[in-house]
């Protein structure tokens, strides 16, 4: 083909649209093994957000490309989604590693929360909280039929927070379902970590000589208390 017949050929084809150049020069700072999967999950991204919904038939529309039919980019996304070789945990550490080096210093605040789909799956993940908004951290999908779950569920995820979040102080923010023994040890043990979880208002604190003491809080009540433990997090 002459250059003259090149350019023209160039110039025909459908111009790549400006959100998916957007998030090209993003996604692409993550260690990708194959360029054509960060190609893919351009265009999935776009169509995600172009479309407003999680389903694969509705991005194929916005897709700029050679496929004649949508179910051949319905197929291109789904095996992108089963592919073993893509790390998604990795890239998006990577990725969100690149972030946190915009974030100013100072004490970060952490939510771990659960998330019920269908009845029959459990979301657990962490997630930053940033200007009213959260950011995913880490997660992990659980066959589950209930939010309530135990600590070794988790634990792999706080483990994965913990490491990306290294050199940084972090508060771990969690709603009264996760009062845990074995969370409040681990969070002992976490070096620069710390953690404000909502109790019930009948819950025990342990003096040090280890009698109960009841709280028995009244609505918008505040009290301050030292040198007592929840729960046995010294042992």
């Amino acid at each position: 083909m002459r250059p003259h017949e090149l350019q023209r050929t160039l110039l025909a084809m459908p111009q790549p649209p400006v959100l998916y150049a957007t998030l090209w020069p993003l996604f692409k700072q993550a260690p990708w093994r194959d360029g054509r999967h960060l190609k893919t999950l351009c265009w999935m991204v776009a169509g995600l957000l172009t479309s407003g919904w999680i389903a694969l038939d509705e991005w194929a529309p916005c897709v700029a490309g050679r496929a004649v039919y949508a179910q051949s980019t319905v197929r291109r996304f789904s095996r992108w989604l089963s592919n073993a070789r893509i790390d998604a945990l990795r890239l998006y550490a990577a990725l969100l590693r690149g972030a946190l080096g915009e974030f100013p210093d100072g004490r970060l605040h952490v939510a771990l929360d659960t998330t019920m789909l269908w009845e029959t799956f459990c979301v657990v993940q962490v997630a930053l909280v940033w200007r009213g908004r959260s950011v995913p951290v880490a997660w992990k999908v659980l066959r589950h039929r209930s939010a309530s779950v135990a600590f070794q569920d988790y634990r792999g995820v706080l483990g994965f927070a913990a490491r990306l979040l290294k050199g940084r102080e972090v508060v771990l923010l969690a709603d009264r379902g996760f009062i845990h023994a074995e969370l409040l040890r681990w969070v002992k043990r976490t070096p620069d970590w710390h953690f404000c979880i909502r109790c019930k208002r009948d819950i025990g604190l342990f003096l040090g000589s280890g009698k109960k003491l009841a709280l028995r809080l009244s609505a918008g009540e505040l009290r301050f208390y030292a040198g007592v433990f929840l729960v046995s997090v010294n042992k």
